[in-house]
């Protein structure tokens, strides 16, 4: 199907943990661990795994359809496998018979050179909210790709959280440190957008901002990962895991400063079986979501109470600086306290 330009300018409407660290607190933290794991099994005993309602995901149109090139008419088709893109290219779409290069968001005559690869000086990332949005679209499609594959494609959300508390607390392997590159990476893309939001969001009146983003992050898989990495309450796991910890801390903070804490704030439903974000929008595959006996999905536990509760661990962060004189720990540390704190403030302050 050919979208015209019209209709798509718009938006719809409009590891190195200190070897120092005492035996006493490993075990403290590691009972605080098991408890809270204990009450997720709890809150997750009465759940079934069968599928809900289907959900219409109403801008799939945006993110699949095919544009019309502005200069000569040709279809110029949208791309479908971006795994992995150079850049930001992806953004662009290029008419196959006059090379003219276009804003795949709107379809307006991109203003950069046709040899763009989508570097930091690409012109084509603020076009306009369309672009925005499936800049996110990709960054989290990338992220479900990688994860499903490392996780285990048909695991369910039981198996991919035993996963990702084993991948917080285990030894980093090569396979794991794959996967946190591909989410931090993910994280730093998403911070990025969220960061241009934040810088003019006093002035961004809201059709700037699509309205297909909020369903992008509940069908993804970045959610349930971010979920897990802060329910994980270990300083010694969150020294280790240092970069990881302080692109969550970066994402939130500059969601929140973008007008975007209104995704942190509401309960998610949670994914029982998925086939990635970028499949279930092309239609070539299912999302299933966990649900509860007495009908009704089962919804996780929104990322604003897991902020409130950072608060009391950057006490423990705190304290544990008090003990360390490795240079190395000490900076990660001071670079996580200094990120809770950020984050903390702006929530209160509601910017």
């Amino acid at each position: 199907m050919v979208v015209p330009v019209s209709s798509l300018s718009e938006s719809d409407d409009e590891d190195d943990g200190d070897d120092d660290e005492d035996e006493d607190d490993d075990e403290d933290e590691d009972d605080a661990d098991e408890e809270a794991e204990d009450t997720e099994s709890e809150d997750l005993k009465d759940y079934v795994h069968v599928e809900c309602s289907p959900f219409i995901f109403l801008d799939h149109d945006l993110y699949t359809a095919s544009r019309s090139c502005s200069k000569c008419g040709e279809s110029i088709i949208c791309p479908r496998n971006t795994f992995p893109a150079p850049g930001d290219s992806y953004l662009h779409i290029s008419c196959p018979k006059c090379t003219t290069l276009h804003c795949r968001g709107c379809s307006s005559p991109a203003k950069c050179p046709k040899s763009c690869t989508g570097s930091k000086s690409c012109a084509i990332k603020g076009c306009c909210p369309q672009i925005r949005a499936i800049a996110i679209f990709e960054a989290l499609s990338t992220f479900d790709k990688e994860f499903l594959v490392e996780a285990g494609l048909s695991k369910s959300h039981h198996d991919r959280d035993e996963y990702i508390q084993s991948m917080i607390s285990r030894p980093l392997t090569a396979q794991t440190k794959k996967l946190e590159l591909t989410f931090v990476r993910c994280m730093t893309t998403l911070t990025e957008i969220f960061t241009a939001f934040s810088l003019t969001s006093s002035t961004l009146p809201p059709e700037h901002v699509h309205s297909s983003i909020a369903d992008l992050f509940e069908h993804s898989l970045i959610s349930e990962v971010i979920h897990g990495f802060l329910r994980n309450t270990n300083v010694k796991d969150w020294i280790t895991h240092c970069d990881v910890y302080c692109a969550i801390l970066d994402l939130l903070r500059y969601m929140l400063e973008g007008g975007f804490g209104g995704i942190m704030a509401v309960e998610l439903r949670r994914v029982e079986e998925s086939c990635g974000l970028k499949e279930w929008v092309w239609g070539a595959g299912d999302i299933n979501w966990v649900s509860k006996e007495e009908g009704g999905c089962a919804m996780a536990v929104p990322l604003e109470s897991l902020i409130i509760g950072l608060e009391t661990h950057r006490g423990s962060l705190s304290e544990f600086l008090d003990k360390v004189t490795f240079t190395p720990t000490v900076m990660k540390l001071n670079a996580l306290i200094d990120g809770i704190s950020h984050l903390v403030l702006g929530q209160v302050l509601g910017i």
